[in-house]
């Protein structure tokens, strides 16, 4: 039996490394990191995850989706922002000691070498891995002779209709190039006069995939990227012409706009801004680091850039396309297992969960993502839009998707005859769009509903002249609805009608009912009943009672 090796007493390890002497001065730029690489930082972490071989590998593709992502919104927010300084003149030093031509500088630095190392585990690492299970990106050259035949009918039929080749010449300026597009960059001669000109070809990322599916051995997935069938085939967009170099960029442009709350519409005015912002100046282009350096002069001199706008990317551009490879169907031993969320006890049942009466019962706390949205937030609100004894529902909406059940189940209210208020963010970061699609609809349904039961008003109106009015009358007290805090985006207010049942038996009070939900970490809801009269409350006793103390 072998002896373990013999241990370093206490006394034979060094005493740890001295700390590094803080800076005492408050002023000291090492005491302060700069906003924007700070972010570069949080993005390479993001990164990291795709570089982390534990990770399944559809989830590594993933992260480098995101990545892509997320650099985009830096560049069209963030990156914008520090060229208006350097535009504006800007070359006071900030708190970490940069100026923002020097965080420009160093952004590109950084930027560079994140990239570098995105397209090397694309490229060496998720390709390869891919391609072991089924799923091969492939290039042009790659591909089989029957490949190309059935990708160059593919380009004839589906991909040849919808591009537009653009050349720019004498009467022909530059065309405009919009944000986040994909193009073709190419050179062409004319061979009987032997000028030369620079066209572009939009790749069209929005009708089409960005890889197209050719057919392959039973069992595999081949991918071929749209910019290289686009590119193999340029001969028929321009008959008669010399295609000389080709080289693929993309655009990215300043997509940062303010818009005043005081505005006289703010529906108009986000609208108004959404349309600008695809033509905001250009902050960064992408280029393929394989790009002829003839063709790279020429775009650099048509956009007008500066040298630190220019980004060479190995590999291919614009990943956060592999979300359609994350996308494909099956191989869930590449994935995480899915997360189903669960029912919390207090609203399990046979017959759907009852929120309200749950919280007559007590407050109720649930914990997304791992309690259920739809048996919580979602049932919350669809019961009370169904419920006779609710009289309004208002609720804030900072972001939601088009299937979304929440903004349906207010119009449902409205339909029924409820108050639904709801508060939508229109200015939520890229999620304009969205909530400027949700903000007409429910506007529109709400006059349509509140004209209807205008109409229903006025013949009852008429109606009740022909009858006797008792003397002992008295208006219902104002609901006394609790609003819902503009600061809190998940928060929902309801009130409940009293029961209308015969003027002799005690009727319960009012009821409001809150649902307020936190926005920082994992969200938690919590349902909390208000405070209630008491029970005793006799509600037609006290309406007489009110009526009679009328002066």
């Amino acid at each position: 039996m072998t002896e373990p090796p013999p241990q370093d007493t206490i006394s034979a390890v060094g005493p740890p490394p001295a700390p590094a002497a803080v800076p005492s001065d408050l002023k000291d730029p090492a005491l302060y990191a700069n906003r924007e690489l700070s972010w570069i930082a949080f993005n390479e972490r993001v990164l990291e995850l795709a570089e982390d071989a534990s990770q399944p590998l559809l989830e590594r593709a993933k992260f480098a989706a995101i990545f892509t992502s997320n650099l985009d919104e830096f560049f069209m927010i963030r990156v914008a922002g520090v060229h208006d300084q350097v535009d504006a003149g800007v070359d006071k030093r900030g708190a970490d000691g940069r100026t923002p031509a020097e965080v420009l500088d160093e952004i590109q630095d950084r930027v560079g070498v994140l990239s570098e190392r995105q397209s090397r585990v694309v490229d060496a690492e998720l390709r390869p891995a891919l391609a072991e299970h089924g799923v091969r990106i492939m290039s042009w050259a790659q591909a089989s002779p029957e490949q190309r035949a059935e990708l160059v009918e593919r380009y004839r039929r589906q991909i040849f209709p919808v591009l537009t080749p653009l050349a720019v010449g004498l009467g022909r300026p530059f065309p405009y190039i919009s944000n986040l597009s994909l193009s073709l960059g190419v050179l062409v001669r004319d061979p009987s006069g032997g000028a030369t000109t620079f066209a572009r070809v939009k790749v069209p990322k929005e009708m089409l995939p960005r890889f197209v599916e050719v057919d392959a051995e039973p069992g595999t997935t081949a991918l071929v990227p749209l910019e290289e069938v686009i590119a193999a085939n340029l001969d028929a967009l321009f008959p008669g012409m010399e295609v000389l170099d080709t080289g693929v960029f993309r655009v990215t442009r300043d997509a940062d706009f303010e818009v005043s709350d005081e505005a006289d519409d703010l529906l108009q005015a986000v609208e108004a801004e959404l349309r600008r912002r695809r033509f905001g100046v250009v902050v960064r282009v992408e280029v393929d680091a394989k790009m002829p350096t003839a063709l790279r002069d020429a775009l650099t001199e048509a956009l007008e850039l500066e040298p630190r706008q220019l980004y060479a990317v190995e590999g291919l551009l614009d990943l956060e396309d592999l979300w359609q490879v994350v996308k494909l169907p099956g191989f869930p031993e590449l994935r995480n297992a899915p997360w189903a969320p669960v029912t919390q006890p207090r609203l399990q049942g046979e017959d759907g969960p009852d929120i309200l009466g749950e919280m007559r019962r007590g407050d109720l706390l649930v914990h997304h993502p791992y309690d259920s949205f739809s048996t919580s937030v979602e049932r919350f609100v669809e019961q009370a839009a169904t419920d006779p004894d609710v009289l309004a529902i208002k609720m804030t909406v900072y972001r939601t998707g088009d299937d979304s059940p929440l903004v349906p189940a207010l119009i449902r209210a409205t339909e029924r005859g409820k108050q639904a208020v709801c508060l939508v963010e229109l200015k939520a970061r890229f999620d304009e769009q969205a909530n400027i699609g949700w903000a007409p609809t429910s506007a529109a349904r709400r006059r349509r509903c509140s004209n209807r039961w205008k109409a229903r008003r006025a013949s009852r109106a008429s109606s009740r002249r022909s009858r006797p009015v008792s003397a002992c009358t008295a208006s219902r007290p104002r609901s006394t609805t609790p609003r819902p805090s503009p600061r809190c985006p998940g928060s929902f207010a309801t009130a409940a009608r009293p029961s209308s049942r015969s003027a002799s038996r005690t009727t319960a009070a009012p009821r409001s009912i809150r649902c307020r939900a936190t926005s920082s970490g994992p969200a938690t809801t919590r349902f909390r009943s208000a405070r209630r009269l008491p029970s005793c409350w006799n509600w037609p006793a006290e309406c007489a009672r009110a009526a009679r103390s009328r002066p």
